[in-house]
């Protein structure tokens, strides 16, 4: 099965994740191929986009694609490569399928946002999948600043896979939204927009507002 993976790293004590990721970055593209695999860095003015009481912000994330097996055999031991620059239980990777809600315009793609989603107990798997894809999906199409926008929904067996393989935690995420944006003033605009109090409601209503967590990012530049 080809899948789709996002990786979430989270700063430990060691300090320095961003240079210390680069040698894990070119691990990963040596085990998948270079074209499937992208590095990210948190913006420099990037928002937290996580409460200040729920732990530090990822600052690095990677994008995989290849086949669902290849993509564990690349991420295991991905904690114990970073050491302690790393924090592994407040770190993640989220192995599915990626859906292309809608692609706006072909060019350059410089600010990305990864954000993960959890579950709510009171919501199966197969119903916060089909509101995601087919009714909260509504919110983001109305967006004039959403230039890109992919759902990678979570294949659990393989997340939970991955994840112990990696050595992460947080096994039990349904999916991560996939956004680019022209600008960080453009995700700021879209933040303010009219409309996006309801987007946010109707999210909460089948994930825990709790735990959901973000990044916005820009691409690494290839050496």
């Amino acid at each position: 099965m080809t899948a789709a993976a996002v990786v979430l790293l989270a700063p430990g004590t060691g300090g320095g994740l961003a240079p210390a990721s680069a040698e894990e970055l070119a691990h990963l593209r040596r085990a998948l191929g270079d074209g499937a695999v992208a590095g990210f860095d948190r913006t420099v003015d990037a928002p937290d986009l996580v409460e200040a009481d729920r732990g530090a912000p990822w600052e690095v994330a990677f994008e995989l694609h290849g086949p669902a097996d290849g993509v564990v055999a690349a991420v295991r031991g991905m904690a114990q490569r970073l050491g302690p620059a790393v924090d592994p239980a407040a770190s993640l990777v989220v192995v599915g399928d990626d859906r292309t809600i809608f692609e706006k315009d072909p060019g350059p793609a410089p600010v990305k946002l990864f954000y993960a989603l959890f579950p709510r107990p009171d919501v199966t798997p197969a119903a916060f999948r089909r509101h995601w894809e087919h009714v909260h999906a509504r919110f983001v199409d109305d967006s004039p600043y959403v230039r890109h926008y992919h759902q990678l929904h979570a294949d659990g067996t393989a997340t939970a896979e991955a994840a112990a393989a990696a050595g992460f935690g947080s096994p039990d995420v349904v999916g991560a939204a996939v956004e680019v944006f022209e600008s960080e003033a453009a995700f700021l605009a879209a933040g303010t927009a009219e409309g996006m109090d309801e987007e946010f409601e109707d999210i909460l209503s089948v994930t825990d507002g709790t735990r959901n967590r973000g990044i916005l990012t820009r691409e690494r530049q290839r050496a």
